[in-house]
């Protein structure tokens, strides 16, 4: 596994977490309360409306991988609740996940807050458009949980480290990288679905996410420090 010292402005410290996990399955909110929080900005570059206001956190423990969404929403929408169907086409979260950088069978995982998700495995940015080829593809173990409220919604996303083992370590040793992106699809105005915002961690300043060389980097922590 790549381990570097370079400077990125779009690199997250993974904090190692003790289990502290709720019988649904959930974190339980007193760990969430240290871990660092990511503010995600519009993938043009522009300002992104405080009514969409998108956070994400990221942590770990020896067997999977967390993360959570916090989307401020005024008007929900998502119908689709089937399997492998084109979730982004509404209102969505994405994680894309690069172990080892190569640009090449990154992870593609979307949930919509309906709970229901789409897991893609891309093999190359030039096999983007062959999305029910690359929907053949299974996380083993994942867990989603979504809520919604007047506000907006939440998601949290669990993922086995077992999924990357043809392409990283796993557990991540203590300073490993790995390229991860994280993104959300809202669609203020849903009877035009076209007039979408793209929101994302680390910006690819183009109309896809697609774009691996633009993917942060997660720098997971060796010790437990929580």
């Amino acid at each position: 596994m790549k381990k570097t010292e370079k400077p990125n402005n779009y690199q997250y410290i993974c904090r190692k977490i003790s289990d502290r996990i709720k019988p649904d399955g959930v974190l339980c909110e007193s760990v969430w309360k240290d871990i660092e929080t990511i503010v995600l900005v519009r993938n043009d570059g522009e300002r992104l409306d405080p009514a969409y206001s998108t956070q994400a956190q990221i942590c770990r423990d020896d067997e999977n991988l967390y993360i959570r969404f916090l989307c401020k929403d005024p008007h929900i929408w998502a119908t689709m609740k089937g399997r492998n169907e084109p979730l982004w086409e509404e209102e969505v979260v994405e994680v894309f996940i690069d172990p080892d950088g190569d640009g090449r069978n990154y992870i593609e995982l979307e949930v919509n807050p309906l709970n229901n998700i789409l897991a893609l495995l891309i093999p190359g940015v030039g096999a983007v458009g062959n999305w029910k080829e690359n929907a053949d593809f299974e996380l083993s173990g994942l867990k989603t949980y979504v809520s919604q409220d007047g506000q907006g919604w939440l998601a949290n996303i669990i993922i086995p480290f077992r999924n990357f083992k043809p392409w990283a370590s796993v557990p991540p040793k203590g300073r490993d990288i790995w390229h991860l992106n994280l993104y959300r699809v809202e669609r203020p105005v849903k009877q035009r679905p076209q007039d979408c915002i793209l929101i994302a961690w680390s910006p690819t300043l183009r109309d896809t996410f697609h774009v691996p060389q633009s993917f942060g980097e997660v720098v997971f922590a060796g010790e437990t420090i929580l």
